[in-house]
């Protein structure tokens, strides 16, 4: 099993955050996780590519090698492989990269269609086990795609859930565990999801250097989300008392 590391500077997310600022990243397409060979599909082929990598009998570009983690857990390795055979017959599989191109901006909510959603409480300390990411933004619109991502489910998230609702799932991996984060508003227009987030501080400043994961699952109507290929997120800073 050969390992790498990810380049930060990543197809996948975009991390920018800086205090209380409000970052404008354009964010690049997506990658075709899989697609080792670069030639716009996933086919055997790029399985067995990723199979001579692994026996020393290839080497694989940088792009490639991030091309190659189909299932992302930050390893090539030949669960990947069989990732790739499993999704090419039509058997379950691991899939957890992010399924829509995020960008962080400001915005301004007054031509957008705000959406009702629900933060369930129950599972914001859920163990994210990919914590080299810094933070992840997604939207599951179907049982499988969210089934697929997660080592495991939850019974309130069934397939019978996901006929007519979907989950947005924040993640956030910071540098104190005093610090956390909520969803104020969510909004639609024009195939696109609109997220407004607060990174919440303890007024006075941080009081732990432990390290911590926060995560949200915003239930939402698959109706108001059915279109949507892209997320903009605009972040803000707030403080609580911590005692």
């Amino acid at each position: 099993m050969k390992r790498f590391s990810k380049l930060f500077v990543s197809f996948l997310l975009i991390s920018a955050l800086t205090f209380c600022a409000v970052l404008s990243v354009n964010a690049a397409p997506l990658p075709l996780y899989g697609d080792v060979l670069s030639d716009g599909g996933i086919t055997v082929a790029d399985a067995t590519q990723i199979s001579k990598y692994l026996t020393d009998s290839v080497k694989l570009t940088d792009e490639q090698l991030v091309a190659a983690d189909y299932n992302g857990d930050g390893t090539v390795s030949v669960d990947d492989v069989t990732a790739i055979q499993k999704m090419l017959v039509g058997l379950p599989y691991k899939y957890t990269h992010n399924l829509y191109e995020v960008e962080y901006a400001g915005f301004s909510a007054e031509d957008l269609t705000a959406v009702s959603f629900n933060v369930d409480k129950n599972y914001r300390t859920y163990d994210y086990k990919q914590s080299y990411h810094s933070s992840i933004n997604n939207l599951f619109k179907t049982y499988g795609e969210y089934s697929r991502f997660f080592d495991e489910t939850f019974d309130e998230y069934n397939e019978e859930f996901f006929e007519n609702n979907a989950i947005i799932f924040l993640y956030r991996y910071y540098t104190s565990g005093s610090i956390y984060f909520t969803v104020d508003n969510v909004y639609v227009k024009d195939n696109i999801l609109y997220l407004e987030i607060k990174e919440m501080h303890p007024e006075g400043g941080v009081y732990t250097d432990d390290l911590a994961q926060r995560n949200q699952f915003i239930s939402v109507s698959k109706a108001d989300v059915e279109n949507v290929d892209k997320i903009i997120i605009k972040d803000s800073m707030g403080y609580y008392s911590y005692y």
